[in-house]
């Protein structure tokens, strides 16, 4: 912080910093110390523009040297603002080509200024509406790409340096208490389940039939190595379901 030239007006104090556009809540507790040591021994009554605008610069160059740039995070590039800008005039251009042919427009100069744009005499009314709804298709398409993989890109980060967060994410960010089923209230229902006898009629015709097909049934030998085992892990989805025993298959291909 001391390395920082703020000139004569030195810095502003902490109420100047989140005017400036240091969003608070942003920056860590320690950033924030450091920041706020520079900036208190300044007067607060600023009243040029120029000098605020100054101000949020030299608190930018500080960002940068403790090599914090969150401040100036959240706002999409160029291209994808002008995609989306294209977007929004291409819905509403074609809104007013589906008014018109639904005999519904009533303003008639938005549609002549539409004429001219896309040359619809020449080209004809239902090539222009297609053209422009492929437009809007593709458009659409690379914006919704372009989220779909900062999404994915920015879940692997999270998944490699913090798991626990990354579920709770996929499960909307809350936090699910999980009460277990009581050790003795399981075993007592399994048990009242499984280790109860059941008693069967001995004599009946259908058990001899499954018996009597059954013993002309010969079982194949069946061999499984270690080579068929992992044929079949391959197969695994590496993190779509755990299987019974919750182990998920990337764990196993390892």
């Amino acid at each position: 912080v001391s390395q920082l030239d703020f000139g004569d007006q030195g810095a502003c104090e902490e109420s100047l910093v989140h005017d400036a556009g240091v969003v608070e809540g942003r920056l860590e507790e320690h950033v924030y110390g450091a920041v706020d040591s520079g900036l208190v021994p300044v007067p607060s009554a600023v009243r040029e523009v120029m000098e605020l605008k100054r101000i949020w610069h030299e608190v930018m160059s500080l960002c940068e040297l403790l090599e914090d740039n969150r401040a100036i995070r959240g706002r999409k590039p160029w291209w994808h603002r002008r995609l989306e800008k294209d977007i929004k005039v291409l819905r509403s251009n074609i809104s007013v080509m589906e008014s018109k042919r639904a005999g519904r427009l009533k303003k008639m100069s938005k549609y002549k200024l539409l004429e001219k744009k896309y040359n619809i005499k020449r080209k004809g009314f239902q090539v222009v509406l297609e053209e422009l709804k492929q437009r809007l298709v593709a458009k659409s398409g690379k914006v919704r790409r372009y989220e779909q993989r900062i999404k994915q890109y920015t879940q692997n980060c999270l998944f490699n340096s913090n798991q626990k967060r990354f579920y709770q994410q996929l499960d909307g960010g809350i936090e699910k208490e999980g009460f277990g089923p009581d050790a003795k209230q399981s075993v007592s229902f399994w048990k009242g389940i499984w280790g109860t006898a059941k008693d069967f009629n001995q004599n009946a015709t259908w058990l001899r039939e499954i018996e009597e097909g059954g013993t002309s049934v010969t079982q194949d030998n069946l061999s499984i190595g270690i080579g068929r085992v992992m044929k079949q892990c391959k197969k695994m989805p590496s993190w779509k379901t755990p299987g019974p025993d919750g182990v998920q298959g990337f764990w196993i291909k390892m």
